[in-house]
């Protein structure tokens, strides 16, 4: 399962015990885009393991300042509530999955 985040649940979702990976998009964001395609697969390999979470730009103005995402797509990892990861552009969902599994 993919989560969506706005301002008003994100701080509750990202603070939680565990892994957390966040996806900051942006619709009209080509890159973005092709990122959000890997998601499912994602969830399906992360699935126990992870939490997996996705928030538009647009709908977490507040938190996107307060964690400095500039460019879009972002992905944060956090686990126990502390980022801990961030890569912005493209990667394949192999890394993205290695990433998290790292944690």
């Amino acid at each position: 399962m993919i989560r969506e985040l706005t301002d008003i649940n994100f701080f509750d979702a990202v603070s939680q015990d565990g892994v957390t990976v966040l996806d900051v998009y942006a619709n009209w964001c080509d890159p973005c885009t092709r990122m959000m395609k890997i998601l499912p697969g994602l969830a399906e390999k992360l699935q126990g393991t992870a939490t997996l979470c996705k928030a538009d730009i647009d709908s977490i103005p507040n938190a996107a300042q307060i964690f400095g995402v500039t460019s879009i797509p972002t992905f944060i990892f956090f686990k126990n509530g502390a980022e801990v990861e961030r890569f912005t552009g493209i990667k394949p969902l192999t890394e993205v999955e290695k990433i998290a599994r790292s944690l």
